[in-house]
C-alpha cells in the first residue's frame, strides 16, 4: 500500500491548454450515464450537459439535472453556479458546480486591473465582488491571494479552485466517486492525484482498510489537535515561553511542528483504511487542519475556505465531528486574537481574510469581497464581523468583537457536546474563560 501511495508522485500534471482531449467513445444516442459524464476529467470542466430528462435515471440524476440546466445556459455567471451548489449539497453536483467555476478561471487572462480582479473573485466565490469599502485607499481585490505577480496570483487562483473542486467529490459519503479516481488514475492528472484529496479518492476506489492504521492514525491526530489546541489556549508569556521551548526541541529533531508532524502521520495512516468512512472523514478533517496550520503537502494553503471544509467534514460520522469542533475552537480562537491586536496595525488586511474564513465557515456563508479591503477600520467592516460571527448587527469595535468571543464560547460548549478526549476538556474551558474575559 505504501508503494501505491508513492507511485502517485511519479509525474508532471500536463498544463490544461496542452491537452490533448481524448476522443469520445459515446455516441450522441447513448444513454447518459456517470461514467460519460466525468469521462477523462475528474476536475469536471466542461462536461456535457445534454438534453433536458437525460440524467434522471442516472445516480444523484436529481442534483445531475439541475446542474445541466444552468450548464446549458451560454452565459451562466458565478453566482448561478454558487446555486447551484447550494441546493445540491452532499451530491456530484457540488463538484460539477465548482468544475464549472474553475474552467472560467482557467480561460479568465488580460490586465491585471480592478475589473479582472473582481472577476476571478467571483469565480472563487465571494459575493459583492464590484462593492468597495469606504475608505479611500482599500487594498486591491485579488491582494489577500499568495504571489506577487499577476501570473503567480493566477495560479494560486486556479490552485485553490482545482482543490475546492476534489474537495466537492468529498461532499457527502454518498457521492459517487468510482469514475472521477479512473478518470484520475491517468497520466494527464498525477499533480491532482498525488494532493490530499487524490490520494484519499484513490484509496477508497481501491477498498483499502486496516483497522490498525486507523487507529495509529486516531493517535496522532489527537496528539497533533492537543498541541494545536494548548498553543491556541496560551495567553499567558509564561506559557507561550513553555510552548516555544518545546516547539523548538521537536524542531531540533524532526524539522517541523508538533502539530504539522503528527498531522502529517494521521493523514497517512487515514488514507491506508480509506475505505472505513471514520477513517475518511478524520483524514477529511486531517487535510483542512494541515491548511490552517499552513503545512499541508500541496502548497499554498491558504485560502478563504479552510474552516469551512473543516465544517462539511465534521458530517461524515461522529468522530469527524468530534475532532472538527475542536478544530473550528483553534480557527476562532485565533481569529479572535488575531482581530485584537491587529486592528491599530497597518498589516491589518493582510489578517482579514484569517477573521472572515474562520467566522463565515462556521455556517459555510459567503464573504463579500468588499471585506477583504479595508486597510483600516471603518464601521462597514465591524458591522460585517458581527454579522458573521452571527451577532446582533453592530458597527460598534467592542461590540463587534464581544460577537466574536461569543460566538467562540459557543463553539467550545459544542466541541465539549461532543466528547472530546479527556486531555482536551481543559484547554477548551480555558478559551471559553479567556473569551468571556475579552467581552
Amino acid at each position: 500500500m505504501w508503494f501505491f501511495l508513492l507511485t502517485l508522485a511519479c509525474a508532471k500534471e500536463i498544463p490544461p491548454h496542452l491537452r490533448v482531449e481524448a476522443p469520445s467513445t459515446e455516441s450522441t444516442s447513448a444513454p447518459a450515464s456517470l461514467s460519460s459524464l466525468v469521462a477523462h476529467d475528474p476536475l469536471l470542466r466542461r462536461p456535457k450537459p445534454r438534453k433536458a430528462g437525460d440524467w434522471q435515471d442516472v445516480q444523484g440524476g436529481q442534483a445531475i439535472e439541475i446542474w445541466a440546466q444552468t450548464a446549458r445556459r451560454p452565459n451562466a455567471t458565478p453566482s448561478d453556479w454558487s446555486t447551484v451548489e447550494a441546493s445540491t449539497r452532499g451530491t456530484i453536483g457540488v463538484p460539477l458546480s465548482r468544475g464549472a467555476r474553475l474552467a472560467a478561471i482557467e480561460v479568465t487572462r488580460g490586465e491585471w486591473d480592478e475589473e479582472i480582479q473582481q472577476r476571478i473573485a467571483a469565480w472563487i466565490g465571494l459575493s459583492g465582488v464590484e462593492a468597495r469599502p469606504a475608505t479611500s485607499t482599500p487594498a486591491e481585490p485579488l491582494a489577500w491571494l499568495p504571489g506577487h505577480t499577476p501570473d503567480e496570483k493566477f495560479d494560486a487562483a486556479e490552485h485553490l479552485v482545482r482543490r475546492m473542486v476534489m474537495e466537492g467529490w468529498f461532499d457527502g459519503p454518498k457521492v459517487d466517486q468510482t469514475h472521477a479516481a479512473e478518470a484520475l488514475n491517468s497520466d494527464a492528472h498525477t499533480l491532482v492525484a498525488d494532493s490530499p484529496y487524490g490520494q484519499l479518492l484513490l484509496a477508497r476506489n481501491l477498498g483499502v482498510m486496516d483497522a490498525e492504521a486507523h487507529t495509529s492514525g486516531e493517535q496522532f491526530f489527537w496528539e497533533a489537535t492537543g498541541h494545536a489546541l494548548a498553543w491556541a489556549a496560551a495567553d499567558k508569556d509564561i506559557e507561550q515561553q513553555y510552548l516555544q521551548k518545546q516547539r523548538a526541541d521537536f524542531r531540533a529533531q524532526r524539522n517541523e511542528t508538533p502539530t504539522a508532524w503528527n498531522l502529517a502521520r494521521a493523514r497517512e495512516l487515514f488514507i491506508l483504511d480509506a475505505s472505513n468512512q471514520a477513517s475518511s472523514g478524520l483524514a477529511l478533517v486531517t487535510i483542512a487542519a494541515e491548511r490552517l496550520e499552513g503545512s499541508c503537502p500541496d502548497k499554498p494553503c491558504s485560502g478563504l475556505d479552510v474552516v469551512a471544509s473543516i465544517t462539511r467534514a465534521g458530517r461524515w460520522g461522529s468522530d469527524a465531528a468530534s475532532g472538527a469542533a475542536v478544530w473550528q475552537v483553534i480557527a476562532l480562537k485565533r481569529a479572535l486574537d488575531t482581530l485584537s491586536v491587529s486592528l491599530d496595525k497597518p498589516s491589518l488586511y493582510r489578517r482579514l481574510p484569517q477573521i472572515a474564513d474562520a467566522l463565515s465557515g462556521m455556517n459555510e456563508s459567503p464573504i463579500e469581497l468588499s471585506f477583504l479591503r479595508h486597510r483600516v477600520p471603518t464601521p462597514g467592516m465591524m458591522l460585517a464581523i458581527s454579522r458573521m460571527a452571527g451577532g446582533t448587527p453592530t458597527s460598534d469595535t467592542e461590540q463587534a468583537i464581544d460577537a466574536v468571543a461569543r460566538r467562540l464560547q459557543k463553539a467550545c460548549d459544542h466541541a465539549l457536546a461532543t466528547g472530546v478526549p479527556p486531555n482536551l476538556v481543559q484547554p477548551i474551558k480555558r478559551i471559553w474563560i479567556s473569551a468571556n474575559h475579552t467581552k
